[in-house]
């Protein structure tokens, strides 16, 4: 049963591409460049909004290089 009351701070990698308005074949290619590294505890990669946030920010500082 999930409750609603419950703020997830951990989201798929799915949401993560629509967070960041990127295709999910793009969220891997940053994966497999090192610009993002999810938590893969589970069975499938997990991504905090902070960490996307955090990239979104430093990619808007200096860029992808």
């Amino acid at each position: 049963m999930k409750d609603k009351n419950i703020i997830r701070i951990g989201i798929t990698r799915e949401e993560a591409a629509a967070y960041l308005g990127i295709s999910k074949p793009s969220l891997d290619r940053l994966v497999k460049r090192g610009f993002l590294t999810p938590c893969r505890a589970l069975r499938k990669p997990i991504f905090t909004r902070e960490q996307l946030d955090r990239f979104l920010q430093e990619q808007t500082e200096g860029g992808i290089k």
